[in-house]
C-alpha cells in the first residue's frame, strides 16, 4: 500500500514522492544533499536525563590503500617466463627458479611462472627470498593437495596469482593435514600464504577447502579480478592484516565459518576490509563479511545469506546447524554470530547494492555504522542495522523487510535517504538512557510490532518525513521515549493504539494528539486541512489504530484545522498550545507526553530474535 505525503505546494509533493510498506520497497535514486543532525539541540527541559554527544568516529583513517600496480597487473610474457607443466603425479619445468621433487614443485626465486596441467597429491611451494615478488600464472590447472595446502607460499615478499584469460583453474586440498609447521598449525587452507597475497586476471578459480579455509594469508590480501568460487569448511577467504577487493566475481560458501574475513590481531590499525567493487554471492554458516577493525564498502553488488537466512519465526537462536547446501538443520550447541556485514570497529557504506538474509543482525558494528549511499534490502532474525555506539544514515535506500528490531544503537542520526523498516518489536530503538535519536532529513517509514520509534533517552527532530504504523498491542506505542522529544521541523504522523506518546510541549512545532472513541480499521485515511481547505496531511495506516500523532511545518499556533476520516469531517481543532490533545468528537483529551515506556517493557533495549512473524 502506498503512503502518500501531501503538503501545501505541488513542488513539495513532487519532491517527497511516496513511501512504501513492507512488501513494496521504493528503489528510486536519492540525489538530495543533507546536513548533519544537530546532536546539541535544546533538551534542557528534562533535568532528569543527561544527553551525551553522539560519537562520529569511524576509524576509516586506519585504512590506507595498500594495493599497488603489481597487484592488478595481469600481463605476462610467455617468452621470458618459467613454464611448469603438471603431469599427474609430478611436473616438467622449462626455465629457471623452480625445481620438482615427486609431487612438489618448489619455486625459489622472484619471477613469473606459468602453470598448466593436472597435479594429484602434490603441491606448488613458494619458498623464495623475503624480498622476492613471485608471479604465478594459473593457465588451466587442476591441483589436488597431498599432505596440506595445494598452493603454499612459505616465504616471499608477495605472491601474485594471475588467472589467465579464458582459463579454468581448480585448487583443492584434503580433509586431513600434516602441518608443515606443527606449532603454528600451518598451512591451514587450500591456498595459503605467509606473505602478502594478490589475485587478479580474467580467468576462473575454483577453490575447495575440505580441511579448514579456502584461501588464506597471514599478511595483506588484494583481489583485483577473476571469477572466484570457494567452498570451505571454515572461512572461504581469510586475510589477516587487511583485505582489499578492487573487482571480481565471488561465489563463496562456508559450511562452518565466515564468507570473507579479516582477522587482525593486536594491532588496532590492521584487520580492516576495503571493497571498491565486485559481485559477491555469499552463503555462510556464520558471518557473511567480517572485519576485525573497519569495514569500508564503496561499491559492489552483494547477495549474502548467513545462518540459513532470515528464519521467519520458525526457529529459535542456538538450536540450529547448517548443512553443506546452506540449509539449517539439526542442533548447534555452540551458538555464535550469524551476521551479514560485521565489524568489531566501524562499518562505512558509501555505495553498493545489498540483499541480505541473515539469522542474526544484517549489518552490525561494535563501534559506529555510517551509511552515505547505496541500496540495502535486509531480512534479519534480529536487528536490521545495529551499532553498539552510533548509527548515522546520510543517504541511500534502506529497506528492512523483516527484523526483530529495525535500527538500533545508543545514538541514531537519520539525516537523509529513503528508509523503510518492518519489525516484530521496535522499529527504531535507542537502547541507552543517555542516548539520542536525531532526525534531520529523509523519508522514513516504520511498521512495528512493538514500539515504532522507541528511545530510552531522548529524540530531536528538525526535518525529514516520518510515518509510523505502530503496534496493535496496547502495551507498546507508535512513539515511546523516556526523556524529551523536541520537534522543530519535518512531518510526523504516527498511528497506533492508546500507548502512543506525543512529542514534548517544549517543541517549537505544533503537535496534534488525536484519540478515537473506537478503533479505526487499517486503510482508514487520516487527513488534515487548513481553514481555507488546503490539504496539509493525508495518510492511510496499514494497521488498525486508535490514536494518531500529527505534526507538520505547515501547522501554526492559534489557527484552526479540520480533521477528516476517509473524506468525512471528524472535528475542528484550534492549536492553542504546542501539544493539543483531542478526541475524534472534538472534545479535549488528556494526551501522554512524558513518562512513556521508553523501552522499559521487560526488554530495555535488549535485542534478540524474540517471537518473529512473517509479513507479506
Amino acid at each position: 500500500m502506498k503512503h502518500k505525503i501531501f503538503s501545501m505546494t505541488l513542488a513539495v509533493l513532487l519532491l517527497v514522492g511516496s513511501i512504501t510498506g513492507c512488501s513494496d520497497a521504493d528503489n528510486s535514486t536519492i540525489t538530495t544533499e543533507t546536513s548533519a543532525a544537530d546532536d546539541t539541540a535544546d533538551i534542557s527541559a528534562s533535568p532528569s536525563i543527561s544527553i551525551e554527544t553522539a560519537s562520529t568516529s569511524t576509524s576509516v583513517s586506519a585504512i590506507t590503500e595498500k594495493w599497488k600496480d603489481e597487484d592488478a597487473d595481469n600481463t605476462w610474457d610467455a617468452s621470458t617466463a618459467t613454464h611448469i607443466t603438471l603431469t599427474g603425479s609430478t611436473a616438467a619445468i622449462s626455465g629457471s627458479g623452480a625445481a620438482v621433487s615427486g609431487g612438489t614443485v618448489t619455486i625459489t626465486q622472484a619471477g613469473t611462472y606459468v602453470v598448466t596441467g593436472t597435479l594429484s597429491k602434490g603441491q606448488i611451494l613458494v619458498n623464495a627470498a623475503k624480498d622476492d615478488l613471485v608471479r604465478l600464472v594459473l593457465n588451466g590447472v587442476d591441483i589436488t593437495a597431498g599432505t596440506n595446502a595445494a598452493i603454499y607460499a612459505a616465504q616471499a615478499d608477495k605472491l601474485v596469482l594471475i588467472l589467465a584469460d579464458g582459463s579454468t583453474n581448480i585448487v583443492a586440498d584434503t580433509a586431513s593435514y600434516t602441518y608443515a609447521d606443527i606449532d603454528k598449525e600451518e598451512p591451514n587452507a587450500a591456498i595459503f600464504s605467509k606473505c602478502d597475497l594478490s589475485i587478479n586476471g580474467t580467468g576462473s578459480l575454483t577453490v575447495i577447502g575440505s580441511f579448514n579455509h579456502g584461501i588464506a594469508t597471514k599478511d595483506d590480501l588484494v583481489i583485483a579480478g577473476g571469477n572466484i568460487t570457494v567452498t570451505a569448511v571454515n572461512c572461504a577467504i581469510r586475510g589477516k592484516d587487511s583485505i582489499t577487493v578492487l573487482d571480481g566475481i565471488f561465489d563463496l560458501l562456508s559450511t562452518n565459518g565466515d564468507g570473507l574475513k579479516a582477522v587482525g590481531g593486536t594491532d588496532a590499525e590492521k584487520g580492516w576490509i576495503l571493497i571498491k567493487g565486485g559481485t559477491f554471492n555469499i552463503t555462510a554458516y556464520h558471518d557473511g563479511i567480517q572485519a576485525y577493525t573497519t569495514l569500508l564498502i564503496n561499491d559492489g553488488t552483494f547477495h549474502i545469506t548467513t545462518g540459513g537466512g532470515w528464519p521467519g519465526g520458525s526457529l529459535k537462536r542456538g538450536s540450529h546447524a547448517m548443512t553443506n547446501d546452506g540449509v539449517i538443520s539439526g542442533t548447534n550447541p555452540n551458538d555464535g554470530s550469524y551476521k551479514g556485514l560485521k565489524a568489531d570497529g566501524a562499518i562505512v557504506i558509501n555505495g553498493g547494492t545489498f540483499t541480505i538474509s541473515s539469522y542474526d543482525d544484517s549489518v552490525h558494528a561494535n563501534g559506529d555504522i555510517t551509511i552515505n549511499g547505496g541500496n540495502l534490502t535486509a531480512e534479519s532474525g534480529d536487528d536490521g542495522i545495529h551499532a553498539n555506539n552510533t548509527v548515522t544514515i546520510n543517504d541511500g535506500i534502506i529497506d528492512i523487510k523483516n527484523s526483530y528490531e529495525g535500527i538500533e544503537g545508543a545514538f541514531i542520526n537519520l539525516n537523509g535517504g529513503k528508509i523503510s523498516v518492518c519489525s516484530t518489536d521496535d522499529g527504531i530503538n535507542i537502547n541507552s538512557s543517555s542516548g539520542l535519536l536525531t532526525i534531520s532529513g529523509g523519508n522514513i517509514y516504520v511498521n512495528a510490532g512493538g514500539d515504532g520509534i522507541d528511545s530510552n533517552g531522548s529524540i530531536v527532530m528538525t526535518g525529514g518525513i516520518v510515518y509510523v504504523d505502530g503496534p496493535t498491542a496496547s502495551q507498546d506505542g507508535a512513539i515511546d521515549y523516556a526523556g524529551k522529544f523536541n520537534i522543530s521541523g519535518g512531518t510526523l504522523i504516527a498511528a497506533g493504539l492508546s500507548g502512543n506518546q506525543a512529542p514534548s510541549a517544549t517543541s517549537e512545532q505544533p503537535i496534534i494528539m488525536l484519540y478515537y472513541t473506537s478503533t479505526q480499521s487499517a486503510g482508514t485515511e487520516i487527513s488534515l486541512k487548513s481553514a481555507d481547505g488546503t490539504a496539509l496531511i493525508s495518510y492511510s495506516p496499514e494497521k488498525n489504530y486508535s490514536s494518531v500523532v500529527i505534526s507538520s511545518p505547515d501547522m501554526k499556533l492559534n489557527e484552526t484545522y479540520t480533521v477528516y476520516s476517509s473524506g468525512s469531517k471528524l472535528c475542528d481543532v484550534t492549536l492553542a498550545s504546542n501539544v493539543t490533545s483531542i478526541s475524534d468528537t472534538g472534545a479535549a483529551a488528556v494526551g501522554r507526553e512524558q513518562g512513556g515506556l521508553g523501552g522499559q517493557d521487560g526488554r530495555n533495549g535488549q535485542s534478540g530474535p524474540g517471537n518473529r512473524q512473517s509479513r507479506p
